[in-house]
């Protein structure tokens, strides 16, 4: 799908073909960063002359009709496997072989605006579905670059029914190794542990790695701190609108079965997902829209 905007004018846009689609490059006084047509995503992110905020894979693959692994994938109509969703998200979305984590990852999306102030530089992309009875629900993400990220997840639903959905801000942040990282304000949260078939927990105190973690937490705060004591840094996700957050490592053995994904990667990553997940998925009235919002900030 290519670019039908005029950009020329802008200073702090520039379009990089990758030779299966466009990318793009964003470079302001106060950040760097990049967003992707395919799925729709962030792929890079960093203050100006600071580490990444967002990890970058050295094996990412740039091929159309792929899923990128890196930046903030998004995960829409529906989180994770169809099948491990609430009952109302299922029956939403039953068919033959429904992908996991929806239907937007591994397609071009159309942008739809670029601008820039002296505040921001805004990027705004959308996406349409093709279902049986659902034409009409749509995917708005509107990405704003500063000395922070803003990404605004807004769901469309112009059909003439109620429509159930879930979803995920799939965020990989960079960290210095995983054995330093700890992450704070989810202690006494209930989470389902996806690596026990799905039974409840509470966290009890901070969340620390020394093997796989496949966790979904519910009820949870706005804000949550990933702090990185190699990097002496703290990174911040801040999103009110969001009442459930997924946190994942691979740890060692599952790295090596991962597609874009080197065998000691889980060292350099960790995932905090801003999302509409389990029983905190999100019904949207015919004609109405639903907006998640999830700013990111890294600081000493």
């Amino acid at each position: 799908m290519p670019i039908d905007i005029d950009l020329a004018d802008l200073k702090t846009i520039s379009v990089r073909n990758t030779g299966e689609f466009e990318v793009l490059d964003i470079e302001r006084d106060d950040c760097v960063g990049s967003v992707s047509l395919m799925g729709g995503q962030v792929l890079t992110y960093a203050s100006h002359g600071q580490r990444p905020v967002l990890w970058e894979n050295s094996r990412l693959e740039l091929s159309t009709g792929a899923a990128l692994r890196q930046g903030i994938p998004i995960c829409w109509p529906w989180f994770g496997p169809l099948n491990q969703n609430q009952d109302p998200v299922i029956q939403q979305f039953a068919g033959d072989q429904p992908p996991s984590h929806g239907l937007v990852r591994e397609t071009l999306w159309e942008l739809v605006s670029a601008t820039e102030q002296a505040e921001y530089t805004e990027v705004v992309l959308a996406k349409g579905v093709h279902l049986p009875g659902l034409e009409g629900l749509g995917i708005t993400m509107r990405y704003r670059f500063s000395d922070r990220l803003e990404c605004q997840l807004v769901s469309h639903n112009q059909t003439d029914q109620l429509v159930n959905l879930s979803f995920a801000m799939h965020t990989y942040l960079a960290v210095s190794d995983i054995k330093n990282v700890s992450i704070h304000d989810l202690d006494g949260i209930p989470y389902i542990d996806s690596l026990d078939r799905g039974a409840k927990h509470l966290q009890n105190g901070h969340i620390t790695f020394d093997k796989e973690v496949d966790r979904i937490y519910y009820n949870t705060p706005p804000l949550i701190r990933m702090k990185d004591a190699g990097w002496k840094r703290t990174i911040s996700l801040e999103a009110p609108e969001s009442h459930s957050s997924i946190v994942w490592n691979p740890w060692i053995e599952k790295s090596k079965r991962l597609s874009q994904f080197s065998p000691e990667s889980y060292r350099d990553m960790v995932c905090i997902e801003t999302a509409r997940a389990w029983n905190d998925f999100a019904p949207i009235p015919a004609g109405e829209r639903h907006e998640v919002t999830l700013t990111l900030m890294s600081y000493s």
